[in-house]
Protein backbone atom coordinates (compact mmCIF):
# COMPACT_ATOMS: atom_id res chain seq x y z
CA UNK A 1 0.00 0.00 0.00
CA UNK A 2 3.07 2.05 0.35
CA UNK A 3 4.21 1.96 -2.96
CA UNK A 4 5.25 5.08 -4.46
CA UNK A 5 6.01 5.23 -8.70
CA UNK A 6 6.86 8.77 -8.55
CA UNK A 7 10.36 9.83 -8.87
CA UNK A 8 9.75 13.67 -8.72
CA UNK A 9 13.09 14.94 -7.13
CA UNK A 10 12.86 15.74 -3.35
CA UNK A 11 13.21 18.77 -3.96
CA UNK A 12 10.55 19.59 -6.47
CA UNK A 13 7.01 18.40 -4.30
CA UNK A 14 4.49 21.68 -5.14
CA UNK A 15 3.94 22.30 -8.48
CA UNK A 16 4.35 25.73 -7.83
CA UNK A 17 7.78 25.64 -8.59
CA UNK A 18 11.41 23.91 -8.32
CA UNK A 19 13.90 24.98 -5.68
CA UNK A 20 16.79 23.91 -8.39
CA UNK A 21 17.61 25.15 -12.05
CA UNK A 22 16.60 22.92 -14.46
CA UNK A 23 19.47 21.41 -16.47
CA UNK A 24 19.84 22.82 -20.26
CA UNK A 25 19.12 26.40 -19.03
CA UNK A 26 21.01 29.34 -18.31
CA UNK A 27 22.20 30.24 -15.09
CA UNK A 28 20.18 33.38 -13.51
CA UNK A 29 21.20 36.95 -14.04
CA UNK A 30 23.74 37.90 -11.24
CA UNK A 31 22.22 40.08 -8.52
CA UNK A 32 23.67 43.35 -8.21
CA UNK A 33 25.99 43.29 -5.51
CA UNK A 34 24.81 46.30 -3.39
CA UNK A 35 21.49 43.80 -3.10
CA UNK A 36 24.16 41.08 -1.54
CA UNK A 37 25.60 40.33 1.60
CA UNK A 38 29.27 39.31 1.87
CA UNK A 39 30.21 36.69 4.38
CA UNK A 40 30.55 33.76 2.40
CA UNK A 41 27.46 31.82 0.37
CA UNK A 42 25.30 33.99 1.51
CA UNK A 43 26.30 36.47 -1.15
CA UNK A 44 24.54 34.08 -3.52
CA UNK A 45 21.67 35.99 -2.39
CA UNK A 46 20.26 34.31 1.04
CA UNK A 47 20.21 37.77 2.75
CA UNK A 48 17.80 38.20 6.02
CA UNK A 49 15.23 39.68 3.45
CA UNK A 50 15.50 36.35 1.68
CA UNK A 51 13.17 35.18 4.05
CA UNK A 52 10.42 37.77 4.87
CA UNK A 53 7.91 36.26 2.38
CA UNK A 54 3.87 36.13 2.77
CA UNK A 55 2.32 33.28 5.12
CA UNK A 56 1.00 30.39 2.47
CA UNK A 57 -2.18 30.58 4.82
CA UNK A 58 -3.63 33.41 6.05
CA UNK A 59 -5.08 34.07 9.84
CA UNK A 60 -8.85 34.68 9.75
CA UNK A 61 -11.40 35.28 12.86
CA UNK A 62 -12.64 31.38 12.76
CA UNK A 63 -10.25 29.24 11.61
CA UNK A 64 -10.43 25.43 11.76
CA UNK A 65 -8.25 23.40 13.85
CA UNK A 66 -7.17 19.99 14.27
CA UNK A 67 -5.96 18.64 17.00
CA UNK A 68 -2.54 17.11 17.01
CA UNK A 69 -1.38 13.76 17.64
CA UNK A 70 0.57 14.42 20.69
CA UNK A 71 -0.69 15.85 24.23
CA UNK A 72 1.51 19.08 23.35
CA UNK A 73 1.64 19.73 19.97
CA UNK A 74 -0.11 22.49 18.65
CA UNK A 75 -3.01 22.35 16.03
CA UNK A 76 -2.92 21.79 12.10
CA UNK A 77 -4.94 25.04 11.45
CA UNK A 78 -6.55 26.28 8.09
CA UNK A 79 -8.51 29.49 7.76
CA UNK A 80 -11.88 29.55 6.53
CA UNK A 81 -12.98 30.48 3.80
CA UNK A 82 -10.14 28.43 2.34
CA UNK A 83 -10.07 30.41 -1.42
CA UNK A 84 -8.23 33.46 -2.84
CA UNK A 85 -5.09 31.72 -1.26
CA UNK A 86 -1.50 32.44 -2.41
CA UNK A 87 -0.66 30.97 -5.57
CA UNK A 88 -3.87 29.29 -5.49
CA UNK A 89 -3.18 26.96 -3.10
CA UNK A 90 -5.23 24.21 -2.63
CA UNK A 91 -5.88 23.68 1.21
CA UNK A 92 -9.02 21.92 1.25
CA UNK A 93 -7.52 19.28 -1.08
CA UNK A 94 -4.36 19.21 0.95
CA UNK A 95 -6.89 18.68 4.49
CA UNK A 96 -9.01 16.27 2.44
CA UNK A 97 -5.84 14.02 1.53
CA UNK A 98 -4.01 14.51 5.11
CA UNK A 99 -7.12 13.22 7.34
CA UNK A 100 -7.26 10.39 4.82
CA UNK A 101 -3.64 9.45 5.25
CA UNK A 102 -4.20 9.83 8.66
CA UNK A 103 -7.39 7.83 9.21
CA UNK A 104 -5.92 4.78 7.17
CA UNK A 105 -2.70 4.26 9.85
CA UNK A 106 -3.37 1.42 11.46
CA UNK A 107 -3.01 2.57 15.04
CA UNK A 108 -5.31 5.30 15.01
CA UNK A 109 -8.23 3.66 12.55
CA UNK A 110 -9.72 2.08 15.08
CA UNK A 111 -11.05 5.43 16.56
CA UNK A 112 -11.72 6.50 12.78
CA UNK A 113 -14.95 5.33 11.71
CA UNK A 114 -16.83 9.07 12.64
CA UNK A 115 -14.14 10.79 10.65
CA UNK A 116 -14.01 8.78 7.50
CA UNK A 117 -17.73 9.06 7.25
CA UNK A 118 -17.48 12.93 7.77
CA UNK A 119 -15.16 12.98 4.67
CA UNK A 120 -17.28 11.18 2.27
CA UNK A 121 -19.94 14.53 3.07
CA UNK A 122 -16.70 17.01 2.84
CA UNK A 123 -17.61 19.74 0.68
CA UNK A 124 -15.30 22.80 -0.25
CA UNK A 125 -18.06 25.51 -0.26
CA UNK A 126 -19.96 24.22 3.14
CA UNK A 127 -17.99 25.47 6.41
CA UNK A 128 -20.98 23.24 8.08
CA UNK A 129 -19.11 20.25 6.97
CA UNK A 130 -15.73 21.35 7.31
CA UNK A 131 -16.05 21.94 11.08
CA UNK A 132 -17.69 18.89 11.66
CA UNK A 133 -15.00 16.83 10.22
CA UNK A 134 -12.41 19.11 12.48
CA UNK A 135 -14.55 17.98 15.49
CA UNK A 136 -15.11 14.44 15.10
CA UNK A 137 -11.57 14.35 13.91
CA UNK A 138 -10.47 15.96 17.16
CA UNK A 139 -12.79 13.90 19.55
CA UNK A 140 -11.15 10.82 17.95
CA UNK A 141 -7.44 12.20 18.47
CA UNK A 142 -8.42 12.34 21.70
CA UNK A 143 -10.35 9.54 22.68
CA UNK A 144 -7.01 7.76 20.94
CA UNK A 145 -4.80 10.03 23.32
CA UNK A 146 -6.89 9.03 26.53
CA UNK A 147 -6.13 4.73 25.24
CA UNK A 148 -2.51 5.89 25.34
CA UNK A 149 -2.56 7.14 28.80
CA UNK A 150 -2.19 10.77 27.08
CA UNK A 151 1.41 10.02 26.22
CA UNK A 152 3.08 10.99 23.22
CA UNK A 153 2.28 8.82 19.97
CA UNK A 154 3.94 5.61 18.75
CA UNK A 155 2.40 6.29 15.40
CA UNK A 156 3.97 4.81 12.25
CA UNK A 157 4.63 7.55 9.58
CA UNK A 158 4.43 5.47 6.36
CA UNK A 159 5.86 6.23 2.90
CA UNK A 160 3.00 8.08 1.22
CA UNK A 161 2.04 9.82 4.36
CA UNK A 162 5.79 11.10 4.75
CA UNK A 163 6.17 12.47 0.99
CA UNK A 164 2.58 14.12 2.11
CA UNK A 165 4.36 15.83 5.13
CA UNK A 166 7.38 16.79 3.21
CA UNK A 167 5.22 18.43 0.66
CA UNK A 168 2.87 20.18 3.40
CA UNK A 169 6.61 21.30 4.77
CA UNK A 170 8.10 22.56 1.44
CA UNK A 171 4.43 24.62 0.34
CA UNK A 172 4.85 26.22 3.82
CA UNK A 173 8.98 27.06 3.99
CA UNK A 174 9.08 27.82 0.13
CA UNK A 175 6.42 30.41 -0.39
CA UNK A 176 8.33 31.97 -3.38
CA UNK A 177 9.89 28.87 -5.06
CA UNK A 178 12.06 31.02 -7.60
CA UNK A 179 14.22 33.04 -4.55
CA UNK A 180 15.07 28.96 -3.99
CA UNK A 181 17.13 29.75 -8.07
CA UNK A 182 19.24 32.78 -6.72
CA UNK A 183 22.36 30.63 -5.56
CA UNK A 184 24.76 31.02 -8.75
CA UNK A 185 24.64 28.59 -11.27
CA UNK A 186 26.93 26.11 -12.35
CA UNK A 187 28.96 26.40 -9.21
CA UNK A 188 29.37 24.55 -5.64
CA UNK A 189 25.74 25.65 -4.61
CA UNK A 190 24.06 23.25 -7.30
CA UNK A 191 23.62 19.77 -5.71
CA UNK A 192 22.00 16.45 -6.54
CA UNK A 193 19.28 14.53 -4.32
CA UNK A 194 17.25 11.68 -3.61
CA UNK A 195 13.87 10.86 -4.31
CA UNK A 196 11.44 10.32 -1.25
CA UNK A 197 10.71 6.78 -2.87
CA UNK A 198 14.89 5.80 -2.78
CA UNK A 199 14.51 7.06 0.92
CA UNK A 200 11.60 5.40 2.19
CA UNK A 201 13.41 2.03 0.33
CA UNK A 202 16.68 2.69 2.22
CA UNK A 203 14.71 3.57 5.70
CA UNK A 204 13.04 0.30 4.91
CA UNK A 205 15.45 -2.02 4.58
CA UNK A 206 18.00 -0.31 7.48
CA UNK A 207 16.94 -1.31 10.84
CA UNK A 208 16.68 2.36 12.47
CA UNK A 209 15.12 1.60 16.07
CA UNK A 210 14.09 4.11 18.22
CA UNK A 211 16.88 4.54 20.11
CA UNK A 212 19.36 5.62 17.20
CA UNK A 213 20.67 8.55 15.78
CA UNK A 214 20.81 9.51 12.32
CA UNK A 215 22.92 11.85 11.19
CA UNK A 216 23.21 13.31 6.99
CA UNK A 217 26.45 14.49 6.06
CA UNK A 218 25.95 16.79 3.15
CA UNK A 219 22.53 17.08 4.06
CA UNK A 220 21.54 19.96 2.05
CA UNK A 221 18.38 21.91 2.53
CA UNK A 222 17.55 18.55 4.68
CA UNK A 223 14.54 17.33 3.25
CA UNK A 224 16.72 13.44 3.93
CA UNK A 225 16.92 14.62 7.65
CA UNK A 226 13.54 15.29 8.07
CA UNK A 227 12.39 12.08 6.73
CA UNK A 228 14.04 10.01 8.81
CA UNK A 229 12.46 11.85 11.32
CA UNK A 230 9.08 11.53 10.69
CA UNK A 231 9.09 8.03 8.89
CA UNK A 232 12.48 6.13 10.13
CA UNK A 233 10.92 7.20 14.23
CA UNK A 234 14.67 7.31 15.51
CA UNK A 235 15.68 9.22 18.70
CA UNK A 236 17.10 11.77 16.75
CA UNK A 237 17.57 13.03 13.30
CA UNK A 238 20.64 15.03 12.28
CA UNK A 239 22.07 16.66 9.34
CA UNK A 240 25.74 18.09 8.33
CA UNK A 241 26.09 21.34 5.72
CA UNK A 242 29.28 23.42 5.36
CA UNK A 243 27.56 25.64 2.87
CA UNK A 244 25.67 28.53 5.01
CA UNK A 245 23.26 29.06 1.87
CA UNK A 246 21.72 25.46 1.84
CA UNK A 247 22.19 25.55 6.22
CA UNK A 248 20.51 28.45 6.58
CA UNK A 249 17.66 27.00 4.41
CA UNK A 250 17.80 23.70 6.65
CA UNK A 251 16.90 25.83 9.51
CA UNK A 252 13.48 27.38 8.13
CA UNK A 253 12.43 24.29 6.56
CA UNK A 254 12.92 23.42 10.57
CA UNK A 255 11.01 26.51 11.77
CA UNK A 256 8.28 25.28 8.99
CA UNK A 257 7.60 21.93 10.78
CA UNK A 258 6.69 23.34 13.95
Amino acid sequence: DDDDDDDTPRSTPSKRGTPRQAAGKSPRPAIPADKLKTNGSVAQGLTDSWFDVPALLPTTDHPLEFASFHPEGKPLVYPWPMDNLMNNFDAFGELKTTIHLLCVLPEFKPFANSVTAALLTLRKDSEASCRKLAHVFNDAVLEYQQSHDMKPPKLKCNSKLSKHLMTMIYNRAVTEPNRLNRYKGWSAEVYGEFTNKLISAIIAKVPIRPEDRFIDLGSGVGQVVLQAAVQGRCAHSFGVENKPFLLNMAKYWLTSVS
